[in-house]
């Protein structure tokens, strides 16, 4: 499954649409909060396909924040630093049933699926949408 990401004033192709898988979408998510918590707080409903996401000058600030993350090299050292991610089923490995934990199979943990190809083709998206909408 995945979620669509529409451009809602793009001014090229590349600023229409935006398609990634949920576990693509939820890793770049947690990345774009890591770096912008402000900015993206002022979305509410990153993983649900209710319309909500950010304005023009709100996907302008993210996409500078975000090239600067990934020109640096930070984006890349992320991805590198963060190979796993708590699972959110179990808490992390803290409940007491973790062992029963269908999500990541008692380890505590799942894969990050975040993606420097993904940080990157979503700053071209960024750049060129005029803001968007979780769809």
């Amino acid at each position: 499954m995945g979620l669509d990401i529409c451009g809602r004033n793009p001014v090229s192709p590349v600023g229409v649409h935006f398609r990634t898988t949920n576990s693509r979408w939820g890793a770049l998510v947690r990345y774009l909060f890591t770096i912008a918590p402000k900015i993206a707080s002022t979305c509410v409903y990153w993983y649900t396909s209710d319309g909500d996401g950010l304005n023009y000058a709100a996907a302008v600030r993210l996409a500078g924040r975000l090239e600067v993350e990934i020109d640096s090299g930070r984006a890349a050292e992320y991805q590198k630093e963060h190979p796993h991610w708590p699972c959110s089923e179990c808490n992390g490995g803290t409940r007491n049933d973790v062992a029963s934990c269908e999500n990541c199979r008692g380890r505590g943990n799942v894969p990050n699926h975040f993606e420097i190809h993904d940080a990157q083709d979503f700053l071209k998206f960024l750049k060129v949408c005029g803001g968007f909408s979780v769809s």
